[in-house]
């Protein structure tokens, strides 16, 4: 009976929504925290500094995504390159990317940054060590090794879509004349990526929060911003409240936007019930405009321009392998 109750989806919100009105009667006018909030402190001016501490939270969040999308779109490419080289049949190529791939995997990343802004300039020239202090050093050391240390993971996970790929399929692509590259490009990574969407989903999420290190080799990311406001008013509480709201923000927006590529890339489901798909659909339109409109016939021209010059071109060779094919 309580079973039968229970599977009722009005019971489970009305549960749901108790639980919560509870939880914030409880904290908002029942317990007493002996902590006195000001949450008005991220919001307005600061007679003291001069400035909204909430403002200054956000120019750490601007940090945050600029680091999160960099090392994204490199850790993808290079864990692309790092998993095909995984599968590789020429075995040095398959033995230094192992050799990557567990060596960052197996560390963590804290040391690597570390290693990467205070002892890889030390076994540098000079002039080479300056060069790299006057470009944002500190910013693209933590951009560079979040992208290196991420991609060792995205690459065991493309690895296992490459090899989810049916035999058969493949031997038919090579059969019909296709080269390796062409294979690679119209069905090996289309199909090995539409099956990983899910776990690549988790190592993007895995990549914008472990940007947080990045204040450790003084990066002005969201968390270093949260503990310098908490530093300057002593309200650690809702400094550190206000970061966690953000990473959580974007997390759900990445979230969002990958199960809209998901759903869009899959061939079991009704793409188009879905709100994610519906707006994941409405951002790639216009890139679908520019392809039907410019891209694609440009595409048609060459195609139709090369197979005329292999049709009008008469070569001795050619001429050999006609007149043997005559008798």
């Amino acid at each position: 009976m309580i079973r039968y109750w229970l599977e009722k989806t009005w019971v489970q919100n009305a549960v749901l929504i108790s639980l919560a009105t509870f939880a914030i009667y409880y904290c908002g006018w029942v317990f007493d925290f002996g902590y006195e909030f000001k949450w008005s402190m991220l919001f307005t001016r600061n007679e003291t500094y001069g400035v909204v501490m909430g403002a200054e939270i956000l120019k750490g969040l601007a940090n945050t995504v600029r680091i999160s999308l960099i090392s994204s779109a490199i850790a993808l490419l290079l864990g692309t390159m790092l998993g095909l080289a995984r599968l590789s049949l020429f075995r040095p190529l398959r033995v230094t990317a192992t050799c990557v791939i567990e060596f960052f995997r197996n560390t963590p990343l804290l040391i690597q940054l570390f290693f990467w802004y205070f002892a890889f300039p030390a076994i540098l020239p000079d002039n080479v060590r300056e060069a790299l202090f006057s470009i944002q050093f500190e910013f693209w050391c933590a951009t560079i090794g979040l992208s290196i240390y991420t991609a060792s993971f995205m690459a065991e996970v493309i690895r296992a879509g490459l090899q989810s790929i049916p035999k058969g399929l493949l031997e038919a692509a090579y059969s019909s004349g296709l080269s390796y590259f062409q294979v690679l490009r119209t069905i090996i990574l289309p199909l090995a990526f539409r099956a990983i969407i899910p776990p690549l989903g988790s190592e993007f999420l895995n990549n914008m929060k472990n940007s947080s290190l990045a204040m450790v080799v003084g990066v002005a990311e969201l968390t270093w911003h949260a503990q310098q406001v908490e530093s300057l008013t002593f309200k650690g509480f809702e400094a550190t409240s206000a970061a966690t709201v953000l990473y959580l923000s974007l997390s759900l927006i990445i979230s969002f936007i990958l199960n809209g590529v998901n759903g869009r890339m899959r061939l079991d489901t009704a793409p188009g019930r879905s709100v994610p798909v519906l707006v994941v659909g409405a951002l790639l339109a216009p890139f679908g405009i520019i392809r039907r409109l410019f891209i694609r016939p440009v595409t048609r021209a060459l195609r139709a321009r090369r197979r005329a010059a292999a049709q009008t071109t008469y070569t001795p060779l050619a001429a050999m392998l006609h007149q043997l094919g005559r008798h």
